[in-house]
C-alpha cells in the first residue's frame, strides 16, 4: 500500500491546543501530524457537517422563542405509535428481512429519532446559553 502523499500547511492554534495536541502524541505514541489529520477528518466528514448544519437550524428556530416555548422542545419524543411500530420492525428485522416498504418506514423512524434529539439538543443549547 502506497503512502498517502502530504502537502505542508501551516495552522496557527492557540498555545492550549499544542499543548493537547503535544500530550496526546505522546499518551498514543503518534505525530501531531496523524493526530491532527485524524481529528480533522473525524470533524469534516460530511455525515457530521449535516448535523450541524440541522442543529444550527433548530437553534436559529428556536431562538426567537421564550424559555417556556423553548422548555417545550426538551418533551419532544416519538409518540406511543411510532415507538411500537420501531419496536415491530426491529423484532422483525431481527427473525426475517424486511420489506423495501419496511426498510423505507424503519428509514423514516429513525429520522424520526434524529429529529428529536436535535430539536432537545438545540433547546438545551439555547437553555444553557441563557443561563449564564
Amino acid at each position: 500500500m502506497a503512502a498517502p502523499t502530504t502537502q505542508e500547511f501551516t495552522l496557527h492554534l492557540p498555545e492550549d491546543v499544542i499543548e493537547m495536541l503535544r500530550r496526546a502524541a505522546r499518551e498514543r505514541r503518534e505525530t501531531p501530524d496523524a493526530i491532527v489529520a485524524e481529528a480533522l477528518r473525524f470533524s469534516l466528514q460530511p455525515v457530521r457537517q449535516e448535523a450541524l448544519r440541522r442543529l444550527k437550524g433548530h437553534i436559529q428556530q428556536q431562538q426567537a422563542q421564550s424559555e417556556p416555548e423553548m422548555r417545550a422542545h426538551l418533551e419532544a419524543h416519538l409518540t406511543r405509535a411510532e415507538q411500537e411500530r420501531l419496536s415491530q420492525l426491529l423484532e422483525r428485522n431481527r427473525t426475517q428481512p424486511l420489506t423495501a416498504e419496511e426498510r423505507t418506514e424503519m428509514q423514516a423512524l429513525f429520522d424520526r429519532i434524529e429529529a428529536v434529539a436535535t430539536e432537545k439538543a438545540a433547546a438545551i443549547w439555547l437553555l444553557s446559553d441563557r443561563s449564564r
